[in-house]
């Protein structure tokens, strides 16, 4: 996976002005190695090392036997969610047995399978998560995966790289967050590396750097410019020239000792074959893009236009994606241009994957795509979005998003039909996932396309997906808006009498606080009209329309009738899940009003039922309020007793601010 060096002397003899930085990872790593968790960011502009200390570590990593598991975000809303993690976490699934792979899993964590197909590849009978609410089911997932990650440590240390965490999905950064929280007493460390360059205060990554700099486990590590002494140091290792003080200066600043210009620099004298130091003094680049297209020029023009194409496929592409893209060009001339490409070290070959190649920098793939005019970039990402439909065949759905944006990018051309097609089987992927934020900016690319046209069930279908994913991420105040567009999609299915669409999406769960009105409330009136009198659907339209009259409304009298009747459904229909899921609502609304020995018995019905499904948070939630409500009639010890068992269960979920919440 990564270069592997003999040992730490030569290591850091070639590794010129970042022993510092190295030392520090090390020691994460022998404190991970003694079992205490650690998560390291390395920051810093593009060009200034991070992958390389990265892969310094993780071969020092592999000589002391830890396992080295890689993943990289992809810049632009081609790649799915979770992307990185889903790379990492592969690697280790596939060096499983089927019978070790069930004996990490083990009988409860099913979660981690919706990321990992590999999983129900290997293990068909695999169990699937419970269906539960939206929160629920990502923290089921979530805690799936730190649960997997943990079991497979426990056999040996475990390092994870994630790079370029710039380019993340918000649910890897949330996942993040969750992995980090629950590996302190863990053999596992994360190094994840992102650039700081124009990270605002509302970029997701600064908002997760917030959340992770309270953790203990943690450190940030930020790699510097080489100063002068480093940048003489390094041309000297490359070149053997001994720069004078003014021509040191000179380089110094040109660059800004940043260590892939340098490196840049080393390249083109190399071929070049200059072999002294007067070269510096004329024609230096003015910046490190401008030495990347003067590498690139060395290169012959068909082997340009091959890597023009592939940056367009992306960061990574493979051998049977690009030759249907040169038509002119034979395989074995495409392997010519390749060869040509790996010796000037402008990509490099996929560890482990046969015809798989990626560009070795990031900064090669945006210099070769920004040269191409506007016009050319869309025809050609329509073209590589029809490439990739051929190439994936049948399975071109597994991989939608990639579609969607590249078919995005050439609407002008292609117009924004199968856009629209691969931008809502993403955002409903999306969905599955429990990443809402990756899913509403798929939805709503597919409905700016479709915004001045009539409405129609595909129009309909998008704006009840758009509805669900505003619910998942929109502020408690912003709630009425997210209605407004479930209400869109509501009112035309049911004027079309598809009612049960309607229904599904009157089935929406909308967070709701005390006297804050959604107009949830009135959709749901109309859908009782529509569902089918003591119909189990009525029963759960009935409880939901009881917690809309209690909270939002603050009419508790009236929210009564619509919970009791929900009750008689469920008992009737002897569906104990929709009876636990009634008495933990009417339960927070007696809360609400104070109601606290109506709620206390209501929470005791619930923690009877919940250990039979296994719903360890609806239980912890119980408890919890149980607590509250024998607080406030005055009976404290039976409070400590249950205020005991919620913390035991939030410790069992790995979740200790479950409990700690208000």
């Amino acid at each position: 996976m990564v270069r592997t060096l003999t040992s730490n002397q030569s290591r850091e003899s070639s590794f010129i002005g970042r022993q510092p930085e190295f030392a520090l990872l090390t020691a994460a790593l022998d404190d991970t190695i003694a079992g205490r968790g650690q998560m390291v960011m390395l920051a810093g502009e593009p060009g200034i090392g991070k992958t390389r200390l990265a892969r310094e570590l993780s071969a020092y990593a592999e000589e002391k036997g830890v396992q080295v598991l890689l993943g990289s975000c992809y810049e632009g809303e081609g790649a799915p969610s979770y992307w990185a993690w889903t790379q990492a976490i592969t690697i280790c699934v596939d060096a499983l047995d089927p019978g070790r792979l069930a004996e990490i899993i083990g009988s409860g964590d099913f979660g981690i399978g919706e990321i990992i197909p590999q999983i129900a590849d290997k293990l068909p009978a695999v169990a699937t998560p419970p269906d539960v609410e939206p929160e629920q089911a990502r923290f089921q997932l979530f805690n799936s995966v730190a649960t997997f990650l943990g079991n497979v440590s426990a056999s040996g240390p475990i390092l994870i790289v994630l790079e370029d965490l710039q380019w993340a999905d918000n649910a890897s950064l949330l996942l993040l967050e969750f992995v980090i929280n629950s590996v302190s007493d863990t053999p596992l460390m994360v190094v994840a590396t992102y650039r700081d360059v124009d990270l605002g205060r509302r970029h997701p990554l600064s908002r997760t750097l917030g959340e992770l700099v309270r953790e203990p486990n943690f450190r940030r590590i930020r790699l510097n410019s080489f100063n002068p002494d480093e940048v003489s140091q390094f041309v000297m290792s490359r070149s053997s020239i001994s720069l004078d003080s003014s021509d040191l200066e000179l380089v110094h600043t040109r660059t800004g000792g940043n260590p892939l210009f340098l490196n840049e620099l080393m390249c083109l004298q190399a071929d070049e074959g200059d072999t002294d130091a007067e070269s510096w003094k004329t024609g230096l680049p003015e910046g490190v893009r401008d030495v990347i297209g003067l590498r690139l020029d060395r290169l012959s023009e068909s082997c340009n236009e091959a890597l023009t194409i592939a940056s367009v496929i992306g960061p990574e592409f493979g051998f049977d994606q690009l030759r249907p893209l040169l038509e002119d060009a034979t395989g074995d001339r495409l392997l010519e241009l390749l060869e040509e490409a790996l010796s000037g070290r402008v990509i490099e070959e996929m560890p482990g994957s046969p015809g798989r190649y990626r560009f070795a920098h990031a900064l090669i793939q945006e210099t070769l795509n920004e040269e191409l005019s506007m016009t050319g970039r869309v025809r050609l990402h329509v073209r590589v979005a029809e490439m990739m439909e051929a190439v994936y065949g049948s399975n071109s759905e597994s991989h939608a998003a990639e579609l969607a944006y590249h078919y995005s990018l050439g609407a002008m051309l292609a117009g924004p039909g199968k856009m629209v097609h691969y931008s809502k089987l993403a955002a409903n992927q999306a969905l599955m996932v429990h990443a809402p934020e990756e899913a509403l900016v798929h939805f709503q690319r597919a409905l700016d396309f479709k915004e001045e046209r009539p409405m129609d069930d595909e129009t309909a279908a998008l704006l009840f997906g758009l509805g669900t994913a505003q619910v998942a991420t929109l502020e408690m105040h912003q709630m009425a808006d997210a209605v407004v567009t479930l209400e869109r999609a509501f009112d035309y299915f049911v004027e079309g009498g598809e009612m049960e669409n309607a229904l599904s999406i009157a089935e929406s769960t909308v967070p709701r606080l005390l006297g804050l009105r959604t107009g949830m409330a009135r959709l749901l009136e109309h859908a009782l009209e529509l569902a089918p009198e003591d119909s189990l659907q009525n029963g759960r339209l009935l409880s939901r329309y009881g917690q809309e009259l209690g909270d939002a409304s603050g009419d508790y009298e009236a929210a009564q009738p619509a919970f009791n009747k929900a009750l008689e459904i469920a008992r009737r229909e002897r569906d104990e899940v929709l009876e636990m899921r009634i008495l933990a609502a009417s339960s927070r609304v007696d809360f609400t009003h104070t109601r606290y020995v109506e709620a206390a018995e209501k929470s005791a019905q619930v923690i009877a039922l919940a250990p039979r499904f296994n719903d360890l948070i609806a239980e912890t939630e119980a408890h919890r309020n149980a607590s509250m409500c024998l607080r406030n009639i005055g009976d404290p010890e039976a409070a400590k007793t249950h205020a005991s068992a919620a913390l035991s269960l939030a410790k069992e979920l790995r979740n200790r601010g479950f409990w700690l919440s208000p």
